[in-house]
């Protein structure tokens, strides 16, 4: 509950809470707020990547495109910690 952002990527759609909650839709080619990192990916609960290249949205894939991985939180993971939290089962809620 409470205020939150989406991310519409062609047909899919998610919620994030990691810039300032405004409820904007972001979509692709969108700038995003800034975050102190300008490239990427943010883990959807929704299932996939978002990924933010130079603070806009540039796609949602299977697979992280980024170094940095973050949570819907804001929470960063570095790639190498993040496979290891993937394989014990942390669920990115």
């Amino acid at each position: 509950m409470g205020s939150y952002d989406e991310i519409m990527v062609d047909k899919k759609i998610g919620q994030v809470k990691l810039w300032v909650p405004t409820m904007t839709i972001y979509k692709k080619k969108d700038r995003t707020p800034d975050f102190g990192i300008i490239s990427y990916s943010i883990v959807m609960r929704e299932g996939g990547y978002v990924n933010v290249t130079k603070s806009r949205i540039e796609s949602w894939t299977d697979k992280p495109k980024h170094r940095y991985i973050c949570d819907k939180w804001g929470n960063y993971i570095k790639k190498d910690a993040f496979k290891v939290m993937k394989e014990q089962g942390y669920w990115f809620d």
